[in-house]
């Protein structure tokens, strides 16, 4: 069984949801070079990593443009939504949207 960080911890209690790993297409990659000049990163609008550099969709693609497809996480956030990470800098809405529902 998994160990709490703390030693303070009692009990790790009970998972209620489930964290998924969803992949990007041809088509998300598609979306995502077509629009890359909106990302505010690629654009030059902001610049630098986080403390916890996670890659945005932008920077998997354009860094790793050979391969076919890339993780993404589906993970909790509260008991009855969910969100995408990896998705830290996206493009604007409209084509966030769009790749985010395009299946291969």
């Amino acid at each position: 069984p998994p160990e709490p960080f703390s030693y303070e911890t009692e009990s790790l209690g009970e998972n209620k949801v489930d964290c998924h790993i969803s992949y990007t297409n041809d088509e998300t990659k598609k979306i995502i070079l077509e629009n890359i000049h909106r990302s505010p990163l690629y654009a030059g609008r902001i610049e630098g990593v986080g403390p916890r550099y996670c890659p945005s969709f932008e920077d998997k693609i354009m860094r790793f443009k050979d391969k076919p497809r890339h993780q993404l996480f589906i993970e909790p956030c509260g008991e009855k939504s969910t969100y995408a990470s990896s998705t830290t800098v996206i493009p604007p809405k409209r084509p966030a949207i769009r790749s985010s529902c395009s299946r291969g």
